[in-house]
């Protein structure tokens, strides 16, 4: 199956933003958004994709094949052998609809979305809004129900609000896929990718083959975004800069993950990573979000302890990590590096200058006759002091 990032520009019969006529988008996932034991691995969201003018007779061809193969609903759950399955796909295969597929394996998934499902689910269905939103300039987007009414309205005006949809009028509609059988063919799409994945089909050539023909493309996500991220970084200087970043941390991962004495350090530089890549790569995190992710993971580390053996030695190590009054990341331009440099050196500098106090204050008091200070250990802060008085 074809699987693509999202800045690629598909070329495709519905086209880009330039095409003139209204796409009708009709949404649902299989799978589901918690992280308990029990919970799903994967969770695969399916958007049925027709033209506004052809809808009724599209819809019409769907009750047509729904009656014809004595099918209550086209819900992937209600098919019971993989017989039956590419029966109804080889149909499908004749109605005029495309689909974009949006795939996540939850095993990769970090943070704080593990402790609210509720969230991930919005921020899930933000990538696939967000790639809708890239395509068609002229859309409507129908969502099956998931949870309350109260929360259905919430995930709809946090799709509305961080696409700014009221500045381009396109339109988000909550729908039911007991009433939608276009929401119920997203269903069973989202279904079958999530069933292949998993390996539970014995003809599952002939199944991809089949899903390849309404297939627009797939996005995969957590994946290897950095091409994505990289290219949207105008300036020569920040991209090498976010580059020699990531890429030295990914290989720090990569050479040092069969080794049980790094797994912690590695936990933490997976989870920054994490947010780079995959979140927003202009956040930082906070030392104390990492330590409480440590401690869901049923591993402890006083404040002290955390910075020491964990972010001390991976900067020992040369991954470059900085840090400032907002948090920790792995930095992406060169403001971030010069933050780094100038929260790092004034915080040392104020230090030096407090030693500098205590010592001013002791040798005087003692006439210059305390031995502590003429030690070869005190020479390097002297050196320092002298710097301090330029």
């Amino acid at each position: 199956m074809k699987s693509i990032q999202t800045d690629y520009i598909l070329k495709v019969r519905h086209n880009t933003k330039k095409h003139m006529e209204k796409i009708l988008a009709f949404i649902d996932e299989s799978g589901d958004p918690k992280f308990n034991e029990g919970a799903s691995d994967r969770i695969e969201f399916s958007s049925i994709l027709i033209e506004e003018s052809k809808e009724p007779n599209i819809i019409e061809d769907l009750e047509k094949i729904r009656s014809e193969l004595n099918l209550t609903e086209f819900k992937s759950s209600r098919i019971r052998t993989e017989k039956r399955r590419i029966e109804i796909l080889k149909k499908l295969d004749l109605v005029d609809f495309k689909f974009i597929n949006l795939s996540i394996d939850k095993r990769k998934v970090y943070g704080k979305w593990k402790l609210n499902p509720k969230v991930f689910y919005k921020y899930a269905q933000k990538i696939l809004h967000t790639e809708l939103h890239r395509l068609y300039e002229n859309r409507s987007v129908t969502i099956d129900k998931f949870g309350n009414e109260q929360y259905q309205q919430s995930l709809k005006e946090y799709l509305e609000d961080n696409l700014q949809l009221s500045l381009f009028g396109d339109t988000i509609n909550i729908g039911s896929a007991k009433n939608n059988v276009l929401i119920q063919i997203a269903d069973l799409y989202a279904g079958t990718n999530r069933l292949l994945t998993k390996g539970k089909f014995v003809h599952s050539k002939e199944i991809v083959d089949l899903l390849s023909k309404k297939e627009l493309h797939i996005l995969v996500w957590p994946n290897d975004f950095q091409r994505f991220i990289l290219k949207n970084i105008k300036n020569e200087q920040d991209k090498k800069i976010a580059e020699i970043s990531i890429s030295y941390a990914e290989r720090y991962i990569h050479n040092n993950k069969a080794n049980p004495d790094f797994k912690h350090r590695i936990m933490i530089l997976e989870y920054l990573l994490f947010q780079v890549k995959y979140v927003n790569a202009n956040n930082y995190t906070y030392s104390n979000e990492l330590i409480d992710w440590l401690k869901e993971n049923k591993i402890n580390y006083s404040d002290e302890d955390f910075r020491k053996e964990i972010m001390g030695a991976l900067r020992d190590d040369g991954v470059v990590i900085a840090s400032s009054r907002k948090g920790l990341k792995i930095p992406m331009s060169e403001q971030e590096l010069n933050e780094y440099w100038n929260y790092t050196s004034g915080r040392y500098l104020t230090i030096m200058r407090r030693l500098k106090e205590t010592y001013n204050t002791l040798n005087a008091s003692a006439l210059g006759k305390l031995k502590i200070f003429e030690s070869s250990e005190f020479d390097i802060h002297r050196e320092f002091f002298k710097l301090l008085d330029k």
